[in-house]
């Protein structure tokens, strides 16, 4: 009994090992360069293309009072900086 659990728990650890180094390893014997696995525009998802558009329609459904929030005075209100994660405190990070 004490030696079936030996070989079952063995097994289980090597199983284990095996699963993390696989996708190390197929990831380089795939046949497909690393440069060619970067995500192309068409790839993106469609909100993410156009962000410029995506903020401008933030703006746009921003009711009027929390419009004049701007702490940075990037003309930016507050809450559209939070949604896109950008730092309403740091005029640069927009």
């Amino acid at each position: 009994m004490r030696m079936t659990i030996k070989v079952v728990s063995l097994a289980v650890v090597l199983m284990m090992v095996a699963v993390a180094f696989q996708p190390a390893v197929a990831e380089h014997f795939d046949g497909v360069e690393d440069y060619e696995e970067t995500r192309g525009p068409e790839e993106i998802p469609g909100p993410f293309r156009n962000l410029k558009q995506m903020v401008l329609d933030l703006i746009d459904q921003t009711p009027i009072p929390e419009k004049t929030t701007d702490s940075d005075n990037d003309g930016l209100p507050d809450n559209v900086e939070w949604v896109i994660g950008t730092e309403f405190l740091n005029p640069d990070t927009d």
